[in-house]
């Protein structure tokens, strides 16, 4: 919910706050006693733009599109901008950003000249000055915005120090500067507030925090005696209200309408549309605008029929089921209720006549067609939150002064309203002051207990400490139902931070170790010290993705019945195409790096569901030696007493993904698999756009590797007091002798070899001799009970010398 803190100073004045407070602190502020505040954007840009008055403006004389202008900025100082713009020869006042201004794309203006004349400053454009998302095709004429008187008094001071026109709470005009401060509340920290949708229950939750007036909008719609004719025919529908307006003549908005939508983040369209949007914003009530024109009949609003279609106001065609709400008339879909409307019914520049729908509808039904439909939309968002039915009336009487205010009060020829009654929740709950004390830790004054309760709009009455509180709808839809909650909301305004910390007065005793959880560290330790970078990704996926990796047979699939999106249809099964996709994004900024991730996938063997847990990791661009020898070893630090051997080639059928010819398993003794690696198949890898050369993967079955880990006889001894010596030999040996064969066989000479790796391999047919290789090894040579010397070492050197000479693999001269 983007709320702008003017707009709210409409309803809260919490000006003298903007004032004196930072930012960052009033946000933090807000987020502590009501909800999260997830950014803030500043609408005031630079003080270095100011208010300019246009003296002369004329053609350059050598270019076809600039123009020479004059402008006077205080008293009788004036100075030379070259302007692009053509429609500056007409205007009087301009913004005017001046020598070192930072505008919109970093752009710092400075002294040049354009076309052999001088150019000091710049004449700026809407959506430079950040007041439009589109591009504008002209500079701003503050005329056009602006009384003239004004803009004459304002010359030289800054632009955003202007004030503009804006509808106050009983339709007459107010204003408000055009600097102003957005703050973006956090939806999912408002799920069960669906009030905090709208600037007006925002300012409330000001008021009640900073102890503020909070003037809210009491006004409702009187309907007339002139029936619409409507149908309900679904019990889906909590409240539905319509008028039809004749002689609103649909234009573009003033621009203080399209300013405050813009900072909410709403396109601005025509000024119809826009009060709809604008009424949404501020009061949290979706509304819709349909051009009465394109209506035949009367409207119904029921449930769809299976085999109707709509062309939405998106430009795409949606098929219809039994389950959604729509609001139709005699012919036709008018819109899905209310998530988006029907594109031939939409206001344009050509409506005159236009029905306002101001309903309520079931708020699980609407979320359910929404994400049935892959689209959402701000009114979609709100109506899922379960909205107060009464606020139906409210947001009516709220358009006919907002079509007064701009001077289009039309003339209603008629109007229908429904409001099923016992949608409407009556809530009241009793409690005492001492439940709220001893609920809280804290004794808090009875005064305060009840201005905090008035604040938020709760009618209570008490009787020496005993409350009965009448909770109003708007909080009694999905939140406010048991003393409990009530406890909640005067701690929270009261704030947390006044509650005495408190040590806990009981034993804790230490619970048994947790070895999986143990493991899981112990695995993360180790990639991570082997520059490995742990990901997290969703456990959702899709089948087009699975499809990549060649996983085509679908059947053992977990769907999603309520998928958010066409990216999360599936459960995932398989960990490789997030990874592949996670490889793709970072191998266009990294030559070389590795991943894992500690993970379950999910699978269905006719009706029963499993989760399992695996460990993934993929190296891209590594050596295939110094990958596996980093694994062996970590294989051989969690499981070092289990005998395993390592079987070239894997079951494509298992594992489609992988090279035929460049992959591997290991096994233990008793035939059972405990991980397959090897290189990624080539068309996978191409579907990823990656080369499969560089693409080394590695699956684990966690489970299994437990299993092995709670099992294998451990010991741990104390960090070694004396030093190691590393030694480092090359050795020359066939093309196709297995490395990790001579490691073991190093590692077997003598007791005091702590580790063996590989440091290089070297290929050269001119030097090394055909199908040959050169393999450097770095061995690590540590007695635990003294400092091992050098002749010990060289002693153990010429062994492993020795004993490979007479494996044929010979020390490089």
């Amino acid at each position: 919910m983007k709320t702008p803190l003017n707009w709210i100073s409409l309803y809260t004045d919490i000006s003298e706050l903007i004032e004196t407070k930072w930012t960052i602190e009033l946000a933090h502020l807000y987020s502590i006693h009501t909800a999260e505040i997830d950014w803030t954007q500043e609408f005031l840009s630079e003080k270095k733009v100011v208010v300019g008055k246009v003296i002369e403006a004329h053609k350059h004389p050598d270019s076809d599109h600039l123009n020479i202008v004059q402008v006077d900025l205080w008293v009788l100082w004036k100075t030379q901008i070259v302007c692009w713009a053509s429609n500056v020869l007409e205007s009087k006042y301009v913004p005017v950003a001046t020598i070192g201004t930072i505008i919109k794309w970093e752009f710092e203006i400075k002294s040049t000249r354009l076309r052999w004349e001088e150019s000091n400053w710049m004449i700026c454009s809407e959506d430079e000055l950040e007041l439009q998302e589109g591009r504008s095709a002209w500079i701003m004429r503050l005329e056009d915005y602006f009384d003239e008187k004004v803009l004459e008094n304002h010359i030289w001071k800054p632009f955003w120090d202007l004030e503009t026109k804006i509808i106050w709470l009983d339709w007459k005009e107010c204003e408000t500067k055009l600097n102003d401060i957005v703050f973006e509340i956090d939806n999912k920290f408002i799920t069960n507030r669906p009030d905090l949708f709208s600037i007006e229950w925002n300012a409330r939750e000001f008021g009640a925090i900073f102890d503020l007036p909070f003037n809210w909008y009491s006004k409702t719609y009187n309907f007339s005696q002139n029936k619409l004719n409507t149908k309900i025919e679904t019990d889906k529908v909590l409240a539905y209200n319509l008028i039809k307006v004749e002689g609103v003549q649909s234009w573009v908005s003033p621009f203080w309408i399209s300013y405050m939508l813009y900072k909410s983040w709403i396109n601005p369209k025509f000024d119809l549309v826009d009060m709809t949007n604008y009424i949404m914003t501020e009061l949290g009530q979706p509304m819709h605008a349909f051009d009465a024109d394109k209506i035949k009949w009367e409207i119904t609003v029921r449930l769809a029929k299976s085999w109707e279609k709509m062309l939405a106001l998106n430009w795409e065609t949606y098929e219809l089921n039994s389950t959604d709400i729509v609001i139709a008339d005699d012919e036709k879909v008018l819109a899905i209720g209310w998530i988006i409307g029907w594109l031939e019914s939409a206001i344009s520049e050509t409506t005159t006549n236009i029905y306002i729908e101001s309903a309520c509808f079931d708020a699980s039904n609407i979320r359910l067609t929404a994400q049935r439909l892959w689209v959402r939309t701000d009114s979609s968002t709100r109506y899922e939150k379960s909205l107060d039915p009464l606020l139906t009336n409210k947001a009516l009487a709220r358009a006919m002064d907002f079509l007064s205010f701009i001077w289009k009060p039309g003339q209603i020829v008629g109007d229908s309203e429904y409001l099923d009654m016992t949608q409407v929740n009556n809530v009241s709950i009793n409690f005492t002051e001492d439940f709220i004390n001893k609920k809280i830790w804290v004794k808090i004054p009875g005064h305060e207990i009840e201005r905090i309760l008035k604040a938020l709009g709760f009618s209570f009455e008490n009787k020496e400490g005993n409350y009965i509180v009448e909770v109003p709808s708007w909080r009694a839809t999905k939140d406010i139902s048991i003393k409990e909650d009530i406890a909640e909301e005067i701690w929270r305004i009261y704030s947390y931070t006044k509650v005495p910390e408190t040590p806990l007065n009981w034993d804790l005793n230490i619970v048994t170790k947790n070895q999986s959880i143990e493991l899981r560290q112990i695995t993360q330790n180790y990639f991570a010290s082997r520059w490995c970078f742990e990901v997290y990704n969703y456990s959702f996926s899709n089948e087009n993705l699975d499809e990549k990796i060649w996983l085509n047979n679908h059947s053992n699939a977990i769907k999603i019945l309520n998928a958010y999106s066409n990216e999360f249809s599936i459960m995932r099964r398989n960990m490789l195409a997030n990874l592949l996709v996670n490889v793709s994004n970072n191998a266009k900024s990294n030559e070389e790096f590795s991943l894992f991730e500690i993970a379950k996938v999910s699978s269905k063997t006719e009706d029963k569901f499993s989760e399992t847990p695996k460990i993934w990791v993929i190296s891209y661009s590594k050596s295939f030696e110094e990958f596996k020898n980093n694994l062996t070893w970590f294989l051989n630090t969690v499981i070092p007493n289990n005998n395993w051997n390592i079987v070239q080639w894997t079951k494509l059928q298992d594992f489609p993904y992988f090279h035929p010819n460049k992959s591997g398993e290991i096994r233990l003794d008793n035939s059972e698999l405990l991980w397959a690696f090897g290189y990624i198949n080539p068309s996978v890898a191409s579907n990823f756009e990656l080369d499969d050369s560089k693409l080394i993967y590695l699956e684990i079955d966690f489970t299994k590797l437990f299993d092995l880990y709670i099992k294998s006889d451990l010991e741990f001894r104390e960090i070694p007091k004396y030093p190691w010596i590393d030694r480092e030999l090359n050795f020359v040996m066939d093309e196709k002798t297995p490395v990790w064969d001579i490691i073991s066989s190093i590692s077997n000479i003598d007791t005091l070899i702590k580790n063996v790796r590989i440091i290089d391999i070297y290929r050269n047919s001119e030097k090394i001799w055909e199908n040959k290789k050169s393999v450097t090894f770095s061995v690590y040579i540590q007695d635990y009970t003294k400092t091992i010397t050098d002749e010990d070492a060289l002693i153990i050197q010429n062994k492993i010398i020795d004993f490979l000479a007479k494996e044929n693999i010979e020390l490089r001269k």
